[in-house]
């Protein structure tokens, strides 16, 4: 019932600048990696669907300031990490 986990090329490159950075969210996201592969949907995880151009996929919060893009594919049983960012406050 496991799911696959994927990952694009970028995000592997972005993850690592990030969690050289961030070492201690190196922890969160394994417990992430492990709740998307047993059950993407899981409610804890508190998936947020995406709109416009990235409609289908959706987002989930690994830190206040970290956000990972993911998309679910139900029928192969693959997740795919798409993105994984910094999320910058705007300034006014």
């Amino acid at each position: 019932m496991n799911y696959k986990i994927k990952y694009k090329n970028e995000f592997i490159e972005k993850a690592k600048k990030i969690f050289q950075n961030m070492p201690e969210l190196v922890e969160d996201y394994k417990i992430i990696l492990t709740l998307l592969s047993e059950n993407p949907l899981e409610p804890s995880l508190m998936l947020q669907p995406l709109y416009g151009k990235l409609r289908g996929n959706y987002y989930l919060n690994l830190s206040v300031d970290v956000q990972l893009i993911i998309s679910i594919m139900k029928s192969g049983r693959q997740v795919f990490l798409l993105d994984i960012g910094i999320i910058s406050e705007e300034k006014n």
